[in-house]
């Protein structure tokens, strides 16, 4: 396989660095999704307002589908890997126990 390199301008990128940069790029927004997913899960978690549980609930389902989506097809380090294992492990705990919370229709109005 020969190397093909990119030019824009006086930048010369070598192809194979430009996939390691492209992958490393996946792998932290793919990070970033957990992260973001986990900060919503423990504002819903954390809420006594069932409506505000379920709005957060769905945004971190969102994130962590959108990580999900991106995990099938990335190349990760070993010390990624077990990020990403920690942080979905964790986000299953959180989305087991946001399951069992009332949602907002079964949620008796308070006087």
């Amino acid at each position: 396989m020969t190397k093909r390199k990119f030019s824009s301008g006086s930048a010369s990128i070598d192809a194979r660095e430009l996939k390691r940069k492209f992958e490393e790029a996946k792998a932290q927004f793919i990070l970033s999704e957990l992260s973001l997913a986990v900060t919503f899960c423990e504002i819903a978690e954390s809420t006594r307002d069932p409506e505000r549980a379920q709005i957060n609930r769905a945004n971190a389902r969102r994130a962590y589908e959108a990580a999900a989506y991106y995990l099938q097809n990335v190349w990760v380090t070993t010390a990624e890997e077990t990020e990403i294992q920690a942080k979905m492990r964790k986000l299953e705990g959180s989305f087991a126990r946001l399951d069992k919370k009332p949602s907002p229709a079964r949620v008796l109005p308070t006087r």
